[in-house]
């Protein structure tokens, strides 16, 4: 469990957008947290900032999702 949040903070501080930075962690921390606060984050985080994300965010994203439920 410890390795896949090294593993996802690794991955997110490559992500250069400050912008997006902490909807994007919010989103995978939750992920590997909670199934049901998985739902919710990712549903809040579709609706309010996937829609104005260059498509590489998105990507990693889900890459990061499937990665933490492994």
């Amino acid at each position: 469990m410890f390795a896949k949040q090294t593993l996802l903070r690794e991955h997110l501080l490559r992500l250069r957008s400050k912008h997006y930075f902490e909807s994007i962690y919010f989103v995978c921390e939750a992920n590997i947290t909670s199934r049901a606060s998985t739902s919710f984050a990712k549903q809040t985080f579709q609706q309010k900032y996937l829609p104005s994300l260059p498509i590489e965010y998105s990507l990693n994203i889900y890459r990061l999702e499937a990665k933490s439920v492994e």
